[in-house]
């Protein structure tokens, strides 16, 4: 995201929206520095919103730099939208995230100067929030690793519903649909079938060799692939080591196909017989808050049940 949107000048008041009530601009706190999100922002004001009326604010964005729009619920929902350049167009929202009474965020990667709009929200009566901006850094190369809040079962080759040739393009499909997704940038699913998606033979392989791979507010390391591209993790034999952290924060059951996570290798009793069955065949699976081999897999599921996917950020 990030550069996209009209170049209108947004509305003042002196030139007001139609309703002649011109919402009140204000500038969040601009926080400097890499924080992790679960930062309270200390100096950010508690304010509120009412159901009869959204609240807008302003801040100023640098070409080429990275920011994280902090909504911090402290009583009851609200939402958050991010709007590109102009204040209260639909055709300009970059971002959506409601908060479900925990932090919610949206990312923004700016190309050019420009001034970014937010929009706070509520359905209830009344919700009293902090809203907070992290300047991250220079627009990073750091590759980002999230899982789908989207599950499926084993056989994804059958479901005509996702978009793609096979099931692993069908997995892709569903990174690039997901919620969870923080930027526009391509993820692909690490997800193997030993003939689309293969790491011993680098088939459309996923992960870049000698990387280390991040959560998605680019600032938390997951891990580090060595010189074959894979995490090779301590408990398969001492090629490696465990992971730094763990890719979620939310546990989550993922689907791999990894037989072996020391080098990704598949078998067809591991990945639901190519991703195209529910039964007679399992699938692999890791644990989205594991940091060690089971973050991978070690553990098998029946391929009828429904489990999530881990999306890895292309270059």
């Amino acid at each position: 995201c990030g550069g996209g949107g009209s170049s209108d000048t947004a509305p003042t008041t002196d030139n007001p929206p139609a309703d002649n009530n011109p919402p009140t601009t204000v500038v969040p706190e601009l926080i400097t520095g890499d924080a992790p999100i679960g930062v309270d922002a200390s100096a950010a004001t508690i304010d509120r919103v009412s159901k009869e009326s959204a609240l807008y604010y302003s801040f100023a964005a640098e070409a080429g730099t990275s920011y994280r729009v902090t909504l911090q619920p402290v009583s009851r929902d609200a939402d958050i939208t991010l709007l590109d350049n102009q204040i209260l167009s639909d055709q300009s929202i970059v971002g959506f995230a409601q908060s479900n009474g925990s932090l919610a965020d949206v990312f923004y990667d700016a190309i050019d100067d420009r001034t970014v709009y937010i929009e706070v929200s509520t359905l209830n009566g009344e919700a009293d929030f902090k809203l907070y901006v992290n300047r991250l850094s220079t627009i990073s190369t750091k590759l980002k690793i999230f899982v789908t809040s989207e599950t499926h079962n084993g056989s994804l080759a059958s479901d005509t519903t996702l978009i793609g040739s096979n099931a692993i393009e069908k997995a892709d499909y569903i990174c690039r649909t997901s919620a969870e997704k923080p930027d526009d940038k391509e993820y692909k699913a690490l997800l193997v079938d030993g003939l689309y998606r293969d790491a011993p033979a680098l088939t459309d392989w996923v992960l870049q060799p000698d990387t280390t791979y991040y959560r998605i507010d680019g600032v938390v390391p997951i891990a580090t692939t060595n010189s074959d591209a894979i995490f090779a993790l301590a408990s398969q034999g001492g090629r490696g080591s465990d992971l730094v952290n763990a890719v979620g924060l939310t546990g989550r059951q993922v689907w791999t196909g990894a037989a072996d996570v020391g080098d990704f290798f598949t078998l067809f009793f591991s990945n639901c017989g190519g991703w195209a069955a529910t039964t007679g065949s399992k699938g692999v699976i890791g644990i989205s808050t594991s940091s060690s081999s089971t973050a991978l897999g070690t553990t098998t599921s029946d391929c009828s049940s429904e489990h999530a996917f881990y999306c890895v950020q292309q270059l």
